[in-house]
């Protein structure tokens, strides 16, 4: 849906894909009971897709959950990634957008009160503003991650 922030890009990767299962081992925890301090990120991997999250030392609400297929290239791999919003935070971008707007109409249809109809659209709009930003922001650095997963270094 257009309305949740996402971002979709293409990787590519000199890596086998033997050498990326071994990086994913080392580099994205699986499981939630390790605290191993070396992992960058938290999630689940096949031989041809994945579903991952950056870990944080502070926690983010923010932080995209990544979503990739991994294909064949001709000098290595392909790799076609999406980030999203969590599902958590889907829903409360949405009820914290939606309901200022219905309480905008309430305003203006219901009591013709524009002053308080403004300033819960100008809640809802400054919500969203600010929820794409932040989404904007923790996606590159995200993104910056991605690359150390899959680079040949």
């Amino acid at each position: 849906m257009i309305f949740f922030p996402s971002k979709v890009e293409s990787l590519r990767s000199t890596l086998t894909i033997h050498e990326l299962m071994q990086r994913f081992s080392s580099l994205v925890k699986s499981g939630i009971d390790s605290s191993d301090q070396r992992y960058l990120f938290q999630g689940s991997w096949t031989i041809d897709r994945f579903s991952i999250v950056q870990l944080l030392k502070i926690p983010n609400r923010y932080s995209p959950v990544i979503d990739g297929e991994i294909g064949a290239a001709e000098s290595g791999l392909l790799i076609k990634i999406r980030f999203s919003l969590s599902p958590t935070t889907k829903q409360r971008l949405l009820i914290y957008t939606l309901v200022p707007l219905a309480l905008t109409a309430f305003f203006i249809l219901g009591f013709n009160a524009w002053l308080y109809g403004s300033i819960t659209f100008s809640f809802a709009m400054v919500n969203y503003l600010l929820a794409r930003e932040h989404f904007a922001a923790q996606t590159n650095k995200s993104r910056r991650a991605l690359k150390r997963l899959f680079s040949a270094e």
